[in-house]
């Protein structure tokens, strides 16, 4: 039997047979799992597995729901967003007040509850209208609506941090009191307990819990005072707890202006836990406030009656349409800043010209994380969109597969993280390689690099030296090592290349030009110009099988000069089928 070949697929929902080059679910067999997550192979050639995760973040009938989550996913998101090689002191500050952003989150959207349903709903409209029921019944049903909300966010978190994050580096789950000691700071994905902390999470939710109340105790207090008069003023709290947010956002920007830690030659995107928290307020507000207009309107209530803390609508939408118009001429900047000079006289010029504006796009894509702190409100117009646009809801979707990457540390009531059962089962899969054929080689496609990359970083030595990694379309450089240099930043690289070629073991990653998504993660720095190889697109010439082994249905060889494909059909490639026979080889 040839030494086994263990697949990972990227974003967007699992992939099923296609993982292993079938079109027939048939031909493959299940070794282990469930609905969320399964390992299976080929029933011709067992030696080829493959592990899908996409269940964990496509198969949740409440997946429609997790929008409502996204601002404290991006929250959450902004604590990890920092820059290596910084002193500890602007480490433990910059999470302080990522902290104390989560916290006026929180607060932030029990607020704009209770005015829509305490004092617009509740109190305003029924006090103006010719009805039996009136605010004293109408407060106390906004309150109890208020405080739903409240309780439904603890229960999804709670059922989330059973699932997820209290579980031992083994993946099983385990009480709460044998869960592993509460994460420190100075914890990277080289410790086995990276994704497993229970204890963590449980203080987070106490946290949470206590700003949700206490923000509850003001609403009482302020509406008790204002009683009688033509609006609880609730609206006027808001305003507080905008200013403060506003000060946060400045000081975490002056705090992350300086970044550090990311590959030589790449992109140094400035500031962004500042942008990510600027995006959550927008966001938050933003929708919230269009969602009490309409509750105004609904309610019969006219302009003259709105608080302050509807005139964020007009400048929001506004703002949207002008960040568009930026990264669509973004794009078309980099589109005609592509080259195709070097092809062949016989390509047809359509696809000369097809080849250097994707090679374009694909440069800007790669830059894109510059762009960020002029894009904080995309996003806004984005989730708007997706309501409307099914093509649009996969696409953000696929976001959410990249922003729930990373487990809560930073906010309780964010999606739950997938990696936290993805990261640890792949990691098993590896390790049973290891153990049945001494070694194993991985392939892993688009996001699940990274998940291999968190899975091989706290395996001891011994077993690193029997792995070898095939990246292919990784955004591991082109995303990660530039957003959170603190984990995936240059010397990490370096050191997991140090350590895969320290045995048996090796790594190699193939990219395109053409690939807006996957790029070069080492690049030709010194002692590791072999790991990158660069795929040509359009194929240059015709692949061919290994000696003796038939092609599967969506493994056929590329035709030479025909088409491009981006960051698809890696394994399509001769390069990728090289590789693979190599690192079998030098494993055996």
């Amino acid at each position: 039997m040839a030494m086994r070949e263990l697949r990972i697929h990227g974003v967007g929902g699992s992939p099923g047979a296609e993982l292993l080059g079938l079109d027939d679910p048939a031909e493959t067999t299940l070794i282990r799992g469930d609905r969320s997550t399964q390992l299976i192979a080929r029933r011709e050639d067992p030696s080829v597995e493959g592990y899908l995760w996409g269940g964990l973040t496509s198969g949740s009938a409440l997946q429609p729901l997790w929008v409502l989550l996204l601002p404290f996913t991006l929250v959450n998101v902004a604590g990890w967003a920092h820059g290596a090689r910084i002193a500890r002191w602007r480490w433990m500050l910059i999470r302080g007040v990522v902290h104390l952003a989560a916290g006026l989150l929180t607060s932030t959207y029990v607020l704009w509850t209770a005015i829509i349903a305490v004092d617009y709903l509740g109190y305003q409209a029924l006090r103006e209208a010719d009805l039996p029921v009136g605010p004293a019944i109408g407060v106390p049903a906004g309150l109890v609506a208020t405080l739903a909300l409240v309780v439904v966010l603890l229960r999804v978190a709670e059922v989330g941090r059973r699932r997820f994050e209290a579980r031992t580096p083994d993946g099983t789950a385990v009480p709460e009191e044998e869960a592993p000691a509460e994460w420190h700071p100075e914890e990277d994905l080289s410790s086995r307990s990276f994704f497993s902390h229970g204890r963590s999470m449980t203080w987070l939710l106490r946290w949470h819990a206590a700003v949700l109340g206490a923000t509850g105790v003001v609403v009482l207090v302020v509406a008790g005072l204002r009683w009688g008069s033509t609006t609880l003023g609730l609206g006027e709290i808001f305003l507080v707890i905008g200013l403060l947010q506003i000060l946060v956002i400045v000081l975490l920007a002056g705090l992350t202006w300086r970044g550090g830690g990311q590959p030589a030659g790449a992109p140094v995107p400035r500031a962004l836990p500042a942008v990510a928290v600027t995006l959550v307020v927008a966001l938050t507000n933003g929708v919230f406030s269009g969602l009490t207009l309409l509750a105004a309107r609904a309610a019969g209530m006219g302009p003259g009656r709105w608080g302050q803390e509807l005139a964020l609508v007009e400048s929001f939408v506004i703002t949207v349409v002008l960040w568009v118009l930026l990264v669509i001429g973004w794009l078309l900047f980099w589109r005609a800043r592509g080259r195709a000079d070097e092809l062949p006289e016989h390509v047809e010029d359509q696809l000369r010209r097809r080849t250097a504006a994707w090679r374009g796009m694909a440069l800007g894509a790669h830059r894109a994380p510059v762009l960020l702190p002029g894009m904080v409100l995309v996003g806004v117009a984005v989730v708007w969109l997706s309501m409307r646009l099914r093509m649009l809801r996969r696409t953000v979707a696929i976001i959410w597969d990249v922003l729930t990457f990373w487990p809560r540390r930073f906010h309780p009531l964010a999606v739950r993280p997938y990696s936290s059962r993805a990261v640890l089962e792949f990691q098993a899969g590896i390790r049973h390689g290891i153990r049945e054929d001494g070694g194993v080689v991985v392939s892993a496609y688009s996001q699940g690099s990274a998940i291999a990359y968190a899975a091989l970083a706290p395996l001891p030595q011994e077993e690193v030296s029997r792995v070898c990694l095939l990246s292919i379309g990784a955004p591991t450089t082109t995303l990660y090592a530039q957003v959170f240099p603190a984990y995936f930043g240059e010397l990490s690289l370096q050191r997991t290349h140090e350590r895969l070629a320290a045995g048996t073991g090796g790594w190699r990653n193939l990219y395109r030009r053409t690939d807006p998504i996957g790029g070069p993660v080492l690049g030709a720095a010194e002692g590791h110009a072999e790991v990158d190889q660069e795929v040509p697109d359009p194929a240059e010439e015709a692949g061919s099988a290994p000696e003796g082994e038939t092609p599967v249905p969506l493994e056929t060889p590329r035709e030479p000069w025909s088409d491009l494909a981006g960051h698809v059909d890696y394994r399509r490639e001769q390069a990728y089928r090289d590789a693979v026979a190599e690192f079998r080889t030098r494993l055996g």
